[in-house]
């Protein structure tokens, strides 16, 4: 895979990095994109545009991993893809005092498809959001949005969707989907929004918020597991869920377990 660091430290407290990428015809890539203030407070401003020629799949990973309380992360990716091109598109944010993810892609060619996945995790007094925006223009045309959240103490997240499709977008098919978990005092704000101006189209969206699985929690306890560490094998499960289809699940999988297992413990 193609790694990409952003990294912010003393010296450079306000890092604003730039990544143009071109895939050609037929190519097929894995980039990621690591944020990292490297334990300092900063501002992280990143802006990434990728554009997709015929026939190439490409999948992009974005990991948000930081802990620092005074940490500001903003992320602006765009992808235009051509006729045939594919894009899974995975964003973990599990940490980071505010936060702002914009993914926008552009079907502009037939057969295209774009697929968004993404798992967060708001603890303390942090502020994730993420807004996301797929722009169907030309017939026959794919594209999911599948994200998850979960808000614990003070944190707070925000998930905006938006399906596009244009008057001559007909025979697009596209689902968009969220769902949060609440514990503590914490809040998860959704709005799924659809803008439909063609007439032969398959469209889906989903939301859902609750404050936990209570028959799940009680099956585990009622096998002498007990209360916090049955909350973090769900969540760490129901966070995953997203990633199943990326080749880092394992690497992510790790991360989430590691974020929720410190919140969990005594």
């Amino acid at each position: 895979p193609i790694f990409i660091h952003h990294m912010a430290d003393v010296t450079q407290p306000m890092y604003h990095p730039r990544a143009l990428l071109f895939f050609g015809k037929k190519s097929k890539a894995h980039v990621v994109d690591v944020v990292d203030g490297g334990g300092h407070p900063g501002w992280v401003n990143q802006v990434s545009e990728r554009y997709l020629a015929e026939g190439a799949s490409i999948t992009h990973a974005l990991w948000q991993l930081d802990a620092h309380p005074n940490l500001y992360q903003f992320q602006h990716d765009h992808t235009v893809l051509a006729a045939h091109s594919r894009l899974n598109a995975f964003t973990v944010t599990l940490r980071g005092h505010f936060v702002r993810n914009d993914r926008v892609a552009t079907l502009a060619g037939s057969h295209s498809a774009a697929h968004f996945y993404g798992s967060y995790f708001a603890e303390g007094k942090n502020h994730i959001e993420n807004h996301n925006k797929l722009v169907h223009t030309v017939p026959h045309t794919q594209g999911k949005t599948y994200y998850k959240g979960v808000g614990v103490d003070d944190g707070t997240g925000v998930f905006h969707g938006v399906v596009d499709v244009k008057r001559a977008a007909q025979k697009t098919a596209t689902a968009q989907y969220h769902h949060g978990w609440l514990l503590d005092r914490a809040h998860i704000y959704t709005r799924p929004e659809l803008m439909i101006d063609a007439d032969d189209v398959v469209c889906a969206h989903g939301a859902t918020i609750g404050q936990g699985v209570e028959e799940a929690i009680f099956y585990l306890r009622t096998r002498g597991i007990p209360l916090k560490e049955a909350q973090q094998i769900i969540l760490t499960h129901f966070l995953t869920s997203t990633l199943s289809t990326s080749r880092f699940n394992p690497f992510l999988a790790t991360a989430v377990t590691e974020a929720c297992a410190c919140y969990f413990v005594d």
